[in-house]
């Protein structure tokens, strides 16, 4: 009730209202949103998605090219040719999952032939692992190669590493049955590497723009502009959900200081965390797993979740907080029900009876429209403007990529110790985090390259971007381009575990969003 007057007031008198959520793909949720803007007219109110792990430079250059703020679909088992320039499609790249199961259809002789794989990449990642060929570059070499592939495309072919030519060779036998991907937040890359499929006929065979993925929205000028925002202290109501910012943003945006110049600050949280600690309001959410809710991961499939539990403490869902602050009757479960009538109803000619499809999909745990739910893009060519920002793309004699584990993904589970025990697939490593280096370059550094129960990691203090980090493992890792260190992101986290610590946030480290960095140096 005390939430519910405060924001009343900001509300009566026009204020400014800001909504930070990790990617909503709930239907129900982004409707509930846009009620709460619409029934607010006077009022400024804006709600920013964020990803922690960001996605913005594919997002935009989606939209550059073809109008679509959003992923493309794609389809590997389709893919006689696979191209990776960074980007772990077995991992941490978007429905990795699924890429993963398609992937597996391309590698089975008995189809009569089977995809080649090449990877491009700085860290060793369970994709490269499995690769035909595999070649260890920096990740500030990601944007040259992609360039060195277009041009080798366009007939222009200096320059170009044997294994590159070999890759666009067989890109290039392979048109309309092939794909590049690419794992680099810059825009401007990942505008090439669109220009590179439009040349080879991929749309619309292996990858799909006109049936988009909407599991990554957060774009990172909007963040930044919202952080601008809060430190100019013009917000009035800062709330938050799904997203743990104070965490997971480098600490050049310094949020935990942006936030606390918000006049108020609302919290939803299942446990406490580093950006509920600092707000002025908590909302104790509900697990997922004690909540109704739904999602529209990919234009044209619909899946509901429903609580495995009833509650077990006094919580609320965000949500069901939204439909309370505007006066609606009902809570969310009955909300859901109204958009699904409203929307997936309508989308199928299977039954004239509402309650008979809504059981049929509670049953199911998804529907799959009927209708078709595509979207017209057409490509606008930006490669000529993107080539020539990459060329400003500097590198260094050292650098340092920052990833996902398995496991632990951005961390937001963390705090599960059975993700914590699953050994990593590549160092089998658990709980930590730490820096991995080329074994070559660390036998020069007169670090150890064997462990065990007798033989510890050797210790390093890492600065990257101005940023610190003491006493912090280097382990010898096999296929790590040389010049090049990598870290796990998603570990360092403190609030609700006691005090204790496992490993240390490299978030804190990035600069832009950016999933590298050049400006790294380490002493023993």
């Amino acid at each position: 009730s005390t939430v519910k007057k405060q924001l009343a007031e900001v509300l009566a008198k026009g204020g400014k209202v800001r909504i930070l959520t990790n990617t909503i793909t709930s239907p129900s949720t982004k409707k509930l949103v846009g009620e709460f803007v619409a029934a607010n007219p006077s009022s400024d109110i804006k709600h920013v998605s964020y990803d922690a792990v960001s996605a913005s430079g594919m997002l935009e250059a989606n939209n550059e090219t073809f109008g679509v703020a959003a992923l493309p679909t794609y389809n590997l088992s389709k893919a006689k040719s696979i191209v990776s320039i960074g980007a772990d499609f077995m991992n941490s790249f978007p429905s990795s999952l699924e890429l993963t199961s398609q992937y597996a259809k391309g590698r089975k002789p008995e189809n009569g032939w089977m995809s080649k794989h090449f990877q491009f990449e700085a860290s060793l990642s369970l994709s490269g692992s499995n690769a035909d060929v595999r070649m260890p570059m920096k990740p500030s070499e990601y944007g040259k190669t992609v360039v060195a592939i277009y041009n080798f495309l366009n007939d222009n072919k200096t320059g170009a590493a044997p294994k590159v030519k070999m890759a666009v060779e067989h890109l290039m036998a392979n048109k309309g049955e092939s794909i590049v991907l690419c794992g680099s937040n810059d825009k401007n890359i990942q505008n090439i590497v669109i220009a590179i499929n439009e040349m080879l006929g991929n749309y619309g065979k292996t990858i799909n723009i006109d049936k988009p993925s909407f599991q990554r929205q957060g774009v990172d000028a909007d963040v930044a502009g919202l952080v601008k925002e809060l430190k100019g202290g013009s917000v009035d109501v800062l709330i938050i959900d799904g997203a743990n910012p104070v965490y997971n943003m480098p600490s050049e945006m310094d949020f935990k200081g942006a936030m606390s110049k918000a006049k108020t600050s609302i919290v939803f949280a299942s446990r406490p965390n580093e950006t509920s600690v600092e707000a002025k309001m908590v909302g104790a959410a509900a697990h997922y797993l004690e909540s109704w809710n739904d999602a529209n991961a990919v234009a044209g499939h619909y899946s509901i979740t429903q609580p495995s539990i009833s509650s077990l403490f006094d919580t609320k869902q965000f949500q069901d907080c939204l439909i309370s602050w505007m006066g609606m009757d009902g809570n969310y479960f009955d909300y859901i029900k109204a958009t699904w009538s409203a929307v997936a109803f309508p989308m199928q000619s299977k039954t004239l009876s509402f309650e008979d499809f809504w059981n049929t999909t509670l049953e199911a745990g998804y529907f799959s429209a009927k209708t078709s739910e595509t979207v017209s893009a057409t490509f606008t060519d930006k490669a000529s403007s993107a080539i020539t920002a990459i060329a400003k793309i500097k590198s260094s004699d050292l650098e340092i990529e920052f990833y996902s584990k398995v496991g632990i993904g951005n961390g937001n589970q963390s705090h599960n110790p059975w993700l914590q025990e699953l050994p990593d697939p590549i160092s089998k490593i658990t709980w930590d985090n730490y820096i991995a280096m080329n074994p070559a370059e660390a036998r020069e550094n007169g670090f150890a390259t064997e462990y065990g129960e007798q033989k510890d990691a050797d210790t390093i203090n890492i600065t990257i971007n101005g940023v610190t980090f003491e006493n912090i493992p280097v382990v010898a890792q096999p296929g790590q381009a040389p010049g090049t260190l990598s870290v796990a992101l998603g570990y360092g986290q403190t609030i609700g575990k006691s005090n204790e610590v496992i490993g240390f946030n490299a978030y804190s480290a990035m600069k832009g969003m950016q999933n590298y960095s050049t400006d790294v140096s380490m002493e023993a």
